[in-house]
């Protein structure tokens, strides 16, 4: 970017093979592991999940310290909203 030390990783067909290979590897923490090794150096690092729970959301949600969720005040808003707090719970425990 034209921002010095912002470092942006974009979604695309590369991030869905990752999505495979984490699925292969049925290891929750490996996305934690990665992070491990590059937390000092950076501020902070966001994702950007979709609203789909899927292994990246899973991952994510087993390694980040918080999150942020935008919910909009519609019903099926509300039910999905109810799903991820659920498995917010599961990788929790």
């Amino acid at each position: 970017t034209i921002y010095p030390n912002l470092f942006l990783g974009l979604a695309n067909r590369e991030l869905k093979r990752g999505e495979l290979e984490l699925l292969e590897a049925k290891d929750q923490g490996r996305l934690r592991g990665f992070l491990k090794l590059i937390h000092s150096e950076f501020e902070f690092i966001l994702f950007d999940c979709s609203p789909a729970i899927s292994e990246i959301t899973i991952q994510v949600l087993f390694a980040v310290d918080s999150l942020v969720i935008p919910v909009q005040t519609q019903a099926k808003s509300v039910v999905a909203f109810g799903e991820i707090q659920y498995e917010i719970g599961k990788a929790q425990e």
